[in-house]
């Protein structure tokens, strides 16, 4: 087959991984030569918007891991990775500059938004092909029988919409050209925290362990135990327990950064059904997948309306910013055991479960009536597992300024307490007594004057 470029690059982001990876197998196929970049912003390494790095130490840990993890198996395929930090807007500009890069391709939901494209467009003195399609999604968009712009305004009724699509099989590598590979330019300086001393374990996570490894490889691992136990037949009854390994799927830590594709695991949980078990439990890991899929194509809707205040509502939340509040949720020092047990769990292991996540939420916008921004964005900082689409969204459901029908969602934290810590077992064991304050302080600025 006749290639259509001489010169491409492929541009990986949330999408780390070579099988079923729709836009890297185009590039593949249509590049005689293809450049393959990951580029790591250094903005996301340095407090933003909301005094809060983008990018915390764990996430950053677990990228590296999987970028290290991609990096092995493309080198199989006599393919090189090249991994850049600095400025992501002027690195990419100068790279397609460079190298003559005829085409650039990436998957939809790199974060290169329409603006940036346009914005390299007029500052490249000639035409470079823009190639992006969709890798994240389960469900091809011709599939859809509605326009994105037409999304439902529920789940409930997205799910009944699409409950009947066939999801396309996951696509196995088929490269029967594969492209040269460009090697990047010298003048270009390599991610400061080399790739090739990471130490990668090529294990998978052991069953107790509490922080996991990156990479499609760990991924597939993991995967393999996993669907080779019982679990999958009792999720339903386990996923809303505070803490344990096998209690949840953790599938979203490798979907998080596209190391798995989600059509990938939603076979793997077909085949276990036709393997070993059919029921509830099986049904609700798909049953999450589509919410999954919900917050992808409600995040395409709503762009950036997905971040801001009042939400995709037309009125803003009656909250506010308090600085000692929030640095008490942070840490873990509120009034409510539970919310400090999840916090510091959180910061320690870059995980809380679901319900934890809920927990924690609705303490910050009801208890403490803070601007749920600000726990959306602790929440991106510290979350291996994150996603953007899924954790703002869910901040919006909980805010009451999203597409939730019930409105602002407040849970009761000591029925909670009692119903997933009855023994005080995960209270203890992340130390949720061992500093509770009040939510409020007084000094000499509050005293009334005499």
């Amino acid at each position: 087959m006749s290639k259509l470029f001489n010169t491409g690059l492929f541009l990986f982001s949330n999408d780390l991984r070579i099988q079923d990876n729709p836009p890297l197998e185009k590039a593949m196929q249509q590049c005689s030569s293809l450049l393959l970049l990951s580029l790591i912003d250094d903005a996301d390494l340095k407090p933003g918007r909301f005094g809060l790095e983008a990018i915390g130490d764990l996430r950053l840990k677990f990228l590296i891991e999987s970028l290290q993890a991609l990096r092995v198996e493309l080198g199989l395929y006599k393919l090189d990775l090249h991994v850049l930090s600095g400025g992501a807007l002027e690195l990419l500009h100068s790279i397609l500059q460079e190298h003559a890069i005829e085409a650039l391709y990436f998957s939809e939901q790199s974060g290169l938004t329409l603006q940036q494209v346009e914005i390299l467009k007029s500052r490249l003195d000639r035409n470079v092909k823009f190639v992006p399609q969709e890798s994240a999604l389960l469900f091809d968009p011709l599939q859809l029988p509605f326009e994105v712009n037409d999304l439902p305004v529920t789940f409930s009724q997205f799910r009944k919409v699409v409950e009947g699509i066939v999801v396309t099989p996951p696509l196995y590598n088929t490269f029967t050209q594969l492209p040269k590979s460009i090697v990047l330019a010298q003048k270009f300086q390599r991610f400061h925290r080399n790739l090739d001393v990471l130490s990668l374990s090529l294990e998978t996570a052991e069953p107790n362990s509490q922080i996991p490894t990156g990479g499609s490889l760990a991924a597939r691992l993991h995967f393999e135990h996993y669907f080779s136990t019982t679990s999958p037949s009792t999720y339903k009854e386990t996923r809303n327990a505070l803490d344990g390994w096998h209690n949840s799927t953790k599938f979203s830590y490798w979907l998080a950064n596209g190391s798995v594709s989600p059509r990938t695991l939603w076979y793997q949980v077909l085949a276990y059904e036709d393997d070993c078990l059919k029921n509830d439990s099986t049904q609700w890991i798909l049953f999450e997948l589509l919410w999954r899929e919900y917050f992808h194509l409600y995040s395409q809707k709503h762009g950036e309306k997905l971040y801001a205040f009042q939400g995709i509502s037309q009125v803003p939340p009656l909250t506010t910013f308090y600085p000692y509040r929030f640095a008490l949720w942070c840490n873990g020092h509120t009034p409510y055991p539970i919310v400090n047990a999840c916090m510091n769990q959180l910061k320690t292991i870059g995980y809380i479960s679901n319900r934890g996540r809920q927990l924690v939420a609705s303490c910050f916008v009801h208890e403490l009536g803070l601007d749920w921004r600000y726990g959306a964005a602790f929440f991106q900082k510290h979350l291996i597992d994150y996603d953007a689409a899924s954790n703002w969204g869910n901040w919006q459901y909980l805010a009451g300024v999203g597409a939730d029908p019930r409105g602002h969602r407040h849970f009761n934290l000591e029925k909670q307490t009692q119903a997933y810590d009855p023994n005080g077992e995960f209270i203890k064991c992340w130390h949720g007594k061992e500093k509770m304050l009040s939510i409020d302080n007084v000094d000499m600025v509050d005293w009334p004057l005499e």
